[in-house]
């Protein structure tokens, strides 16, 4: 019983890893709440701060090719002038 309440606290602190990344350092934090995610699974567990984590991961990356685009596109058109 005790090595089972380890694993579902290590699950669970996996989770709020990944969240944290996810804000601050996305790509770590997507793969952390992947591994996150996958773990609790086995253990019949369903972790929902590693599926915000990885959600909040996603909109990072989303925000991140976004604001790409707008800087490269701001610079096209500083080019062309």
């Amino acid at each position: 019983m005790t090595s089972t309440l380890v694993v579902a606290d290590s699950d669970r602190a996996l989770g709020v890893v990944g969240l944290a990344l996810a804000a601050v350092l996305w790509p770590a934090g997507i793969a952390v709440s992947i591994v996150a995610i996958i773990r609790s699974r086995r253990s019949g567990r369903v972790s929902r701060a590693a599926i915000l984590g990885l959600v909040v991961g996603i909109l990072a990356f989303l925000a991140t090719v976004v604001l790409a685009a707008w800087i490269a596109g701001g610079l096209v058109s500083l080019a062309v002038r």
